[in-house]
């Protein structure tokens, strides 16, 4: 367990937040969470033992942070009149947060270097937007097989788009995609 300050300890792992999202996991180093930060190796050392364990913490946070976001994400939602405008908003919410796109290209792109703890943890943070799917789906009555579908289409559009840095989809294309999945499988 890591001896720190609390206040500290938060200083240090949100800075390190900005750098891993700047640099990635394997681009940042503990010498760079020391300067950027001003603190000096030893606070970081005695918060947090390795690099691995302060990547843990920032995930931890952005799933406190994230959950803490659901209660209002969903009182958004029930504003929505369907179920196709309700996913594209959860698709373009998740993925208008920086630090889940980073968790996002770090764990795709970098996950040999992770634990499989710390593996655990992103599970854990992605399952929260599946949750939101299928709370969506839920609501709206969505038959599964379609659901899984326009999920696919949600996540590739908005996750890819955004971490690829294009936008090879038109909202109104993937509108259009859900309806025809919708249509065909909704008989």
């Amino acid at each position: 367990m890591a001896r720190g300050r609390p206040s500290k300890r938060a200083e240090i792992a949100d800075v390190a937040a900005t750098l891993f999202c700047e640099s990635g996991y394997q681009g940042t180093s503990i010498d760079q969470v020391v300067l950027a930060a001003g603190v000096s190796k030893p606070t970081v050392y005695s918060n947090f033992p390795s690099k691995l364990l302060l990547w843990q913490d920032v995930l931890t946070s952005l799933i406190e942070k994230t959950e803490a976001e659901l209660a209002t994400l969903q009182t958004q939602l029930s504003g929505h009149h369907n179920y196709t405008e309700a996913m594209l908003y959860v698709g373009q919410w998740w993925s208008e947060n920086s630090l889940r796109m980073c968790a996002y290209r770090i764990h795709i792109g970098e996950s040999h270097k992770l634990s499989g703890e710390v593996q655990r943890y992103f599970q854990q943070l992605d399952g929260l937007l599946t949750q939101v799917f299928s709370s969506v789906a839920e609501g709206y009555k969505v038959e599964t097989l379609s659901h899984q579908i326009i999920v696919s289409l949600v996540r590739e559009s908005y996750l890819l788009d955004r971490l690829s840095g294009t936008n090879n989809r038109s909202k109104e294309t993937l509108k259009a995609q859900i309806q025809q999945v919708l249509c065909r499988f909704e008989r």
